[in-house]
């Protein structure tokens, strides 16, 4: 959780400023969506959480169910990112990493964690 906040806290200003701090740095033909700085807002606070169950799930008997999951998160995410693309350009890449690593590693993770913490 804590992880997940510090995240939350780090790309807050992006998301409100963003616009503003990219179109000063590359200029206002590169300035990024609102949805496309909340699509990233989003993915850095689930890294956030990816990266405390990456370190609860890497060992033993979970490893192999671990991977299978980041494996098929990553699949589905590259499947995803070129459905997503013909629709939402480069807004739905970022996007779509939110919806797979979201529903297919983040709840399943969850379980995971869940019934070992209770064993």
């Amino acid at each position: 959780l804590g992880n997940c906040v510090l995240n939350f806290l780090v790309s807050l200003p992006l998301l409100l400023f963003g616009k503003t701090i990219v179109g000063t740095l590359a200029g206002p033909s590169l300035t990024p969506s609102f949805l496309l700085l909340a699509g990233f807002s989003i993915w850095s606070v689930q890294l956030g959480y990816l990266d405390t169950m990456n370190a609860l799930l890497n060992h033993g008997y979970l490893l192999r169910r671990h991977v299978a999951l980041c494996g098929l998160a990553a699949m589905s995410a590259l499947v995803l990112k070129i459905v997503f693309v013909h629709y939402w350009q480069a807004d739905g890449v970022i996007w779509a990493a939110v919806a797979a690593y979201g529903i297919l590693h983040t709840v399943p993770a969850f379980r995971l964690a869940k019934e070992t913490i209770s064993r």
